[in-house]
């Protein structure tokens, strides 16, 4: 089973990659967007909502972070020194 981690780990881990935030205002989530536009295949969004919440996220939220980062081009490696 995959480590779960928290919105605050996810966010700098974007950060670290120069995802863009836009920030929402009266929500409780934030958008990321791919620092170098780029083509993506259909179905792939060129973005990536981050949930801020307290805690940590369940495993299948996790798993699905994860999945989406890696359809964003963010290598296994990093993933794993920021998410374990």
């Amino acid at each position: 089973m995959p480590r779960v981690f928290s919105p605050e780990e996810l966010c700098k881990l974007l950060k670290d990659q120069k995802f863009g935030s836009q920030d929402q205002n009266a929500t409780s989530h934030v958008k990321f967007t791919h620092p170098v536009p780029k083509a993506v295949s259909i179905g792939i969004r060129p973005f990536i909502i981050v949930i801020l919440k307290k805690g940590n996220y369940d495993p299948n939220t996790s798993a699905s972070y994860r999945t989406q980062l890696r359809r964003l081009g963010i290598p296994s490696e990093v993933i794993k020194k920021f998410l374990g």
